[in-house]
Formats: structure tokens, sequence, C-alpha cells
């Protein structure tokens, strides 16, 4: 790991992820991606007999996987790896930089697929309190707008891991538009500590407003 997370984000530790086993390196990672994605092309394009000519490229792009279930593979077979992961705050883990490889890779196709996940339960809530963290962190222009709009949703969710999350990555973030919704948030939040933490996250992105003007 390496320092990446500012102690000041936090609010006060409530939900620290306790280390489930050895991190994968994020080469590995990268590696593991990468083959998936190669094998789930070849898969689209295999002949029918195995002495049939290579499909031209035309052929290749139309029996391509959907970029949609493409995401939905990797990101299946990356949960994992990352359920594995050991996250400290203060440090930036193996999965942070799986995560923003992987947008950077597929854009707003990637958090659509993350929305999906995390809101149906396919993705256990300490590694999506996690990957919402990572997001936070990610410079991305690009994706700037759908990943505010996805911890402003979030700022609502029922479990509270992931409500501090999306109060973390609003604060990296750092956009001074999350900061009507922390306010709003905080009047609804049961968790004294998480409301007094969205309100001083709220403050500090108003601060923020006329440096950014």
């Amino acid at each position: 790991m390496s320092e990446g997370h500012s102690s000041a984000t936090t609010s006060s530790d409530l939900f620290d992820i306790a280390p489930v086993a050895d991190a994968t390196t994020a080469s590995d990672l990268d590696a593991q991606v990468q083959y998936l994605h190669e094998l789930l092309l070849r898969a689209g394009t295999e002949a029918t007999h195995d002495d049939a000519p290579p499909p031209s490229n035309q052929a290749t792009s139309a029996n391509a996987p959907p970029l949609g279930s493409l995401i939905e593979a990797e990101l299946r077979s990356l949960i994992p790896v990352g359920v594995a992961e050991r996250f400290e705050r203060g440090f930036v883990s193996a999965w942070d930089d799986t995560v923003a490889a992987m947008v950077r890779r597929y854009g707003n196709a990637w958090l659509s697929v993350f929305d999906d996940y995390n809101a149906s339960g396919r993705i256990p809530h300490h590694l999506a309190a996690a990957t919402v963290e990572a997001l936070g962190l990610l410079d991305d222009g690009p994706t700037h707008g759908a990943r505010l709009q996805l911890f402003k949703s979030n700022l609502r969710a029922r479990l509270p891991e992931l409500r501090d999350a999306a109060g973390q990555a609003l604060f990296s973030l750092g956009d001074p538009a999350g900061a009507d919704s922390l306010t709003r948030a905080a009047v609804s939040e049961p968790i004294s500590l998480l409301r007094q933490y969205f309100l001083k996250v709220a403050r500090d992105l108003k601060d923020r407003a006329p440096e950014m003007s």
C-alpha cells in the first residue's frame, strides 16, 4: 500500500474494514483483467469449426460481447480479489488502483454496472464502500459528474458504511456541488457522528467554492 487517504477525511474511523487475507498486487490485477478481456473477446469471435478460416475484422466487431457484459464479467471475477484485499484508511490499496484502471478503461459504463451491483447487493457491502471511497480519490474529468451523482445517492444508502464512504468520497472529490446534498443527508442521518461529519464536509466544500470560481 502507498500513502494516499488523508486522515482528515475520516469520520472517526467508524467503519474500518478488517483485513481478510494478503492483498494481490496491482500489477497482478491488471494482468488478470487483461487476460479476462482477451478471453471474452476470443470467446465471442471463435469460429464454429476448428478448420474454419479466422473471422474478418468486421465479424470480430459484430460478435464481440456487449460492453456491459464484458464489464460485468470482469467485475464478477475481481470481487473475490477485492474481498481478500487489506484495507487501511490512510493508504491507497491495490483495489483502489484496480477501480481507477476500470474507470479509465470503461468510463461511465463501469460506474453504471457498479451502481447496479451495489444497489442489488451483488457486491459485499464493505467492498462497495471501499469502491465508493476509491472513486472519490480518482482524478478523471470525463466521469466527474457521474461519480458526483453516485456519491450523492449513496448518502441515502441503507447501510451506514456506504453513507460514510459517500461522505468520504465527496470530501475527496472536493466539488462544492456536493455540499447541499450533504446538508440534507445530515438532517435524516440517525448516527450522530456521521451527521456531524456530513455537516463538516458540507462546510468545507462551501469554503472551497470561491477558490474554484
